[in-house]
């Protein structure tokens, strides 16, 4: 299936057909192998992503916007991320979450896919204060509450507030008619009961613990909770934010984007505070003097360097068939070039027997203008006519010019004999005397080929088998006439 999958994959490019066609098969994947369709989808949701903005066609954008919402959705109850885009799909775009964050928060979110599929067995996040971190948690158990409906979860703070604000979040997901799309991912879910006073979810059928369960520290409510496929905790230590001083951490993330972590790691002691300031503002220059940093710039590497290699492997492609059908083409050259200096011999040889048989005399050639290339050059005819010098065909008279046109068909036909050859008053330009030496040299290779001749000459019809004319003996009465010459010549007693 997977070698199937690539086929399809490989097709993809502006036309909407093949993204359907992939999407189909990633459906009939997921059946035997939910990984393997699971990739392939989120494959074909990034690729829709970047063919979207580049597309033109009103039509077109509709058929892809609308593809990329089903494919999200099919991937949605197994891949984290997919699930974030969709359940926000309805939503204003300044509403939405995820996606103005996602290139901050991708890594998170593979990691917590990671936690789900059991990779991990525990994580923990460290993000400086306003990224999104825990509204990232409410959608990721809200994500889990779905698919693992039967176990409890457990999210714990130092905070009441912070509980019941998690707490109240989870439940506006849920909400069948609001603005999020939560019951299109899992529509066999449904939220069977709440507990507003001690903030608890249950999804799918009623159970002792509770899907979603959320606690403070101390609240002495040992015994009562209990998790089993997550436990969440989000800011256990009262104040931790404060002591670390929150205006610091947000000019220390706003400024150098970095989180207290990353710049303790990068910690030197200072020789000098004022030659630290100045290298400070010479740093702030340099970084001024980059200009704007385009922060898509990695993804849209990606898109071209994907681009650029399956158009350098259709290239490779062309450029080999084009080696293949030049070493076709040559070997074929050298076999029509064999072939024809070998037959040319045979005509040349054969139209001087016959120029001879036919004139009575003189001498004819056949000649190539250029040797070297038989295939591309002239072919020069000499002959030389009893009596007279060595002539080339331009400079013969008409009839003579007809009369070596004529001992060159039957060179051609001595040398490849046909069953069957039609003449057309090839002899209407010569002479009485030539005509008669024509239609005997017919008549001496007519064992092995038959003639039919269309003529007006007397010559010609003498040498006949059977003779075919239309006469009109009446005006517009058109009537056929056949003669067996051979028959007559019996009746006549003409030997």
């Amino acid at each position: 299936m997977k070698e199937l999958l690539e086929a399809i994959w490989q097709q993809v490019n502006t036309d909407y057909q093949p993204y359907e066609d992939l999407f189909s098969i990633c459906k009939e994947t997921m059946k035997t192998d939910v990984k393997l369709g699971i990739a392939y989808l989120k494959k074909l949701s990034d690729k829709l992503e970047a063919v979207i903005p580049a597309t033109e066609d009103a039509d077109k954008i509709h058929k892809f916007f609308s593809l990329h919402k089903r494919v999200l959705l099919v991937a949605a109850p197994h891949d984290f991320e997919s699930y974030l885009l969709y359940v926000e799909w309805g939503r204003e775009p300044e509403k939405k979450f995820y996606p103005p964050r996602r290139m901050i928060l991708k890594q998170v979110v593979d990691a917590l896919q990671r936690l789900a599929d059991g990779e991990l067995d525990l994580l923990a996040i460290s993000l400086p204060p306003g990224t999104g971190k825990t509204t990232l948690a409410i959608f990721y158990l809200t994500w889990l509450g779905g698919r693992v409906p039967d176990k409890p979860m457990l999210t714990g703070s130092h905070s009441n507030s912070f509980v019941r604000g998690v707490y109240d979040e989870c439940l506006r997901i849920f909400e069948p008619n609001g603005e999020y799309l939560w019951h299109d991912v899992f529509p066999d879910i449904n939220v069977v009961n709440t507990n507003a006073k001690d903030c608890r979810i249950d999804l799918g059928k009623r159970k002792r613990f509770e899907t979603l369960e959320f606690t403070s520290i101390g609240t002495g409510n040992a015994g009562l909770y209990r998790a089993a496929t997550l436990l969440y905790c989000d800011d256990l230590v009262s104040g931790i934010e404060v002591a670390l001083s929150k205006e610091r951490l947000d000019k220390l993330w706003e400024t150098y984007e970095l989180s207290h972590s990353a710049a303790m790691e990068q910690r030197i002691e200072l020789e000098s505070a004022a030659k630290a300031a100045r290298r400070v503002t010479e740093l702030k220059r340099e970084i001024s003097g980059l200009g704007t940093v385009n922060v898509g710039a990695i993804e849209e590497f990606q898109r071209v360097n994907e681009r650029y290699t399956y158009l350098t492997g259709q290239r490779d492609d062309v450029e080999q068939a084009k080696g293949e059908l030049e070493g076709i083409i040559e070997a074929i050259t050298r076999e029509m070039t064999a072939i024809f200096a070998q037959q040319f011999e045979l005509i040349a040889a054969s139209f001087r027997e016959t120029y001879l048989q036919l004139f009575g005399g003189g001498r004819a050639t056949l000649e190539l203008e250029d040797p070297s290339d038989v295939l591309n050059c002239g072919i020069e005819i000499k002959v030389q006519p009893p009596g007279k010098t060595l002539k080339t065909l331009s400079l013969l008279s008409g009839g003579e010019k007809a009369f070596v046109a004529i001992a060159l068909y039957f060179a051609i036909l001595k040398v490849h004999p046909t069953p069957f050859f039609v003449m057309d008053e090839v002899e209407a330009a010569l002479d009485e005397a030539n005509v008669v030496r024509v239609a005997r040299y017919m008549r001496s290779i007519s064992d092995k080929t038959q003639f039919i001749v269309i003529t007006h000459r007397r010559g010609t019809m003498e040498e006949a088998d059977v003779l075919y004319g239309v006469t009109m003996q009446e005006k517009g009465v058109s009537r056929m006439l056949a003669i067996n010459m051979n028959e007559m010549a019996e009746e006549l007693d003409i030997q």
